[in-house]
């Protein structure tokens, strides 16, 4: 996962805990969530933990791993949702502010990079055509 991020498990359930010193990527309303234990903040599995995978996929701390995504994108699409809905039925005020925040310089950064491919690829195939178009004429 990340240096000072564990998944534990438990009799009573398990989650994931951070250690406090770990805690920069967590945004302040994940915070919230997380109940302090020690050095560390716990978040419950099945709910809270679904808040810190989010945290971490957005901030691309982390992959889903590979048990998941198997190289198909709607597996990886399907664990998406899924996390998306726990966190929306447990933690509604956590996916409100979430959405609502302006995105960040590396969310504008990959929406910026996505756009470039995009044009470029259009760039690519004109190219493509009117060296293909001046071929024919002559």
């Amino acid at each position: 996962m990340r240096d000072g991020v564990f998944m534990v498990n438990a009799e009573n359930g398990g989650g994931i805990m951070v250690r406090k010193s770990a805690t920069d990527f967590l945004s302040p309303e994940a915070r919230k969530i997380a109940v302090n234990e020690g050095n560390y903040l716990y978040f419950a599995k099945e709910r809270g933990e679904a808040v810190v995978i989010r945290e971490l996929l957005d901030k691309k701390l982390w992959d889903i791993p590979t048990w998941i995504d198997n190289k198909k994108i709607s597996d990886k699409t399907k664990f998406e949702i899924y996390l998306n809905d726990v966190i929306i039925r447990n933690f509604p005020e956590y996916w409100e502010a979430r959405q609502s925040k302006p995105p960040s310089l590396s969310d504008k950064l990959d929406a910026g990079k996505a756009k470039a491919a995009a044009r470029n690829t259009n760039r690519t195939d004109t190219d493509t055509k009117i060296k293909k178009k001046n071929t024919e004429i002559n």
